[in-house]
Order: structure tokens, then C-alpha cells, then sequence
């Protein structure tokens, strides 16, 4: 309903032609469902692999779409973290195994083509970077110098029901500035340690536990897309060993 001429509707800006106005404002509701449904089914076949490109580019025009009629007005942080991750995963070539294209062309998903590490390393770069500036920002803005900003989150719009009852223990305020800390310095420790091979594991488990912990307090579900992008930091012989290990179809 929210990108349909039923619902409200934000444009990102007017035209002065009526044609552009027409095929970027919200449509019908039958339209917007149909839009919508082809959205869902171009995810699909990037996820599987299939038609790669072509479903990367009609996911990032009806992106581009949606944020004209009313994304621009929430595209925070995660929002062009996606993106982001979408334009590099164009031209990666990451559909070249384990994927349907591997399976139509060999037979088996499995298969694999040499491709180049740096779509890899660049994604990589970006979550570090992303974790680093939040880290950073974290340390010096007056309001996270104390435990109150985590208790007041709780109890905001954004608190969930689990979030509601934490706040209803009356937990001191101590509790909450010991767990500001700890977020600040996991925030701080991330980018670094999860480029070390020793370390890695115990890094993806404490960034699991932290994304999730946002997620059953406050409902910011979406950064949950950091915990399997942390396959990123890893070599990729060393995961093809680990399914190798495990798969006994694979090659």
C-alpha cells in the first residue's frame, strides 16, 4: 500500500514531463503488487544465480523506482550499504559457483571458474569501514558517553516487546553504561578483528550476537545482512575445502 496511489506517497522529486510523472509516481494497487511481485521473483534469481546481471540491473532500477516514490526518505546506513553491495556483485562474476549458472553449464553447482578476489576484498573493505566509522562516531558524539541513550532506545518507537520488558526490570543505570561500553569497544574491535584468521570465528560469533541483540530489542532487524556477509573475510579455497569436507558431491 505504501508504494501505491493508496497509501502515502513522498516523491523524491517532480518532472516536468508527463510521461516520466506517470511511470514515477505511485501507480494502482494492482500495479504496485505486480511491481512488487517482480521485485521478489528478481531477488530470487539473484540469489540462485540465475540470469545474474540481468536480475542485479532490474533489482537496481526498481530500487532506483521505489526510492523516487518514497525510500529516499529512510535511506540510511543499511540502505546504501545494499546498494553498494548490489553494484560490486554486478560485475563480480559470484555466480559462477554454487549457483544455477554452474549447474546448467557442468552440471553441478559446484563447479567453478576462476574469477577475480578484489569484488571480494572491496566488499570486505566496506563492512570494515562501515563498522569503523560507526565505532568512531560512537566514541566521540556526547550522547553516546552514557549508558541513558540505550535505555531510552528500548522504550522508543523502535522497542520491542522484548525491548519493553528489559526496560521494565529497572535495571540500573550502571547495567546500561557497562553495556554501552562493551558495544563501543565490539564496534571499535570489529573492523580489525575480522580480517585475522586466528581470531575470526570469536569475531563473527560476538558480531552475530550483536546484530541479533539489536534486532529482539529495538527492531533493526536489516543489519542481520552483516552476519552472512562475513564470508567475505574468508579465503575462498578454504571455504571450498569446508564444503569439500562435508558435501560428497562436490568434485
Amino acid at each position: 500500500m505504501m508504494f501505491s496511489n493508496e497509501g502515502l506517497s513522498i516523491p523524491f522529486r517532480t518532472f516536468a514531463s508527463p510521461l516520466l510523472t506517470t511511470l514515477l509516481s505511485p501507480p494502482s494497487s494492482l500495479i504496485a503488487w505486480t511491481l512488487f511481485t517482480l521485485f521478489l521473483i528478481t531477488l530470487l534469481l539473484f540469489t540462485i544465480g540465475a540470469g545474474f546481471r540481468t536480475s542485479i540491473t532490474l533489482i537496481l532500477l526498481l530500487y532506483a523506482y521505489y526510492h523516487q516514490i518514497g525510500l529516499h526518505a529512510f535511506f540510511m546506513t543499511f540502505e546504501r550499504l545494499y546498494v553498494f553491495v548490489f553494484f560490486v556483485l554486478l560485475w563480480s562474476g559470484a555466480d559462477q559457483t554454487l549457483s544455477y549458472r554452474s549447474f546448467h553449464k557442468y552440471g553441478s553447482i559446484f563447479a567453478w571458474e576462476p574469477i577475480s578476489i578484489f569484488p571480494q576484498r572491496l566488499l570486505a573493505l566496506q563492512i570494515s569501514a562501515t563498522y569503523l566509522g560507526v565505532g568512531w562516531q560512537k566514541l566521540i558524539l556526547p550522547a553516546w558517553q552514557g549508558g541513558e541513550i540505550l535505555s531510552y532506545s528500548l522504550v522508543s518507537m523502535w522497542g520491542t516487546r522484548f525491548g519493553h520488558w528489559l526496560a521494565g526490570l529497572n535495571l540500573p543505570i550502571s547495567f546500561y553504561d557497562a553495556a554501552n561500553w562493551l558495544l563501543k569497544f565490539l564496534q571499535f574491535l570489529l573492523p580489525l578483528g575480522l580480517w585475522i584468521p586466528k581470531w575470526q570465528w570469536l569475531f563473527f560469533v560476538g558480531g552475530a550476537i550483536f546484530h541479533v541483540t539489536i534486532a529482539a530489542t529495538i527492531s533493526m532487524w536489516w543489519f542481520l545482512i552483516m552476519v552472512p556477509a562475513y564470508i567475505v573475510f574468508l579465503e575462498p579455497e578454504k571455504v571450498y575445502v569446508f564444503l569439500k569436507n562435508r558435501v560428497t558431491m562436490i568434485p
